[in-house]
């Protein structure tokens, strides 16, 4: 029993250490960051952006040297395995923050996604989801914004304003 935990003890760390540093990365950061009064922020989305990204930074450097020290195989992969991860979310990172990715298609789909959810509540689940999946179908997502429609939701699908 003493040489499985010896052997299982490290890997769990590297998981639990990393997986810490993904947690205050993406939560705590933003939430320190993110001081407000009221309506009025008060810091800055600029110190967000290099906290996270030095962070990011230090989770692939330190994984890619600890990995390349270290001599069992499964802490390697472990290291290989959290280097890819960090250098995952630092590469969308940097590609959000540039300006190449955005996220209109998801903010599109949650719009659509209250939008049904709001029509279950007036009119009932049934006619919710038939509307729902004839909007998707009819427009290729949930929203509205892509084309407009000569006529409206309700009256192309019978539904009651």
């Amino acid at each position: 029993m003493k040489h499985l935990v010896d052997k299982a003890t490290p890997v769990f760390a590297i998981h639990a250490l990393n997986a810490g540093l993904i947690v205050i990365l993406m939560i705590g950061v933003p939430a320190v960051t993110g001081i407000s009064l009221g309506s009025l922020r008060i810091s800055s989305y600029s110190w967000l952006q290099r906290l996270l990204l030095a962070g990011l930074g230090v989770g692939v450097a330190g994984n890619l040297i600890l990995g390349w020290w270290c001599r069992p195989r499964r802490q390697r992969a472990a290291y290989r395995g959290w280097v890819l991860l960090h250098a995952g979310i630092l590469a969308m990172a940097i590609l959000t923050y540039s300006g190449w990715i955005d996220f209109e298609w998801l903010r599109d789909l949650l719009r659509g996604a209250r939008r049904v959810r709001a029509m279950a509540i007036e009119n009932g689940p049934a006619q919710a989801v038939v509307a729902g999946a004839l909007l998707g179908a009819d427009r290729g997502r949930f929203s509205g914004a892509s084309r407009p429609s000569p006529v409206p939701y309700s009256a192309r699908f019978g539904l009651d304003p």
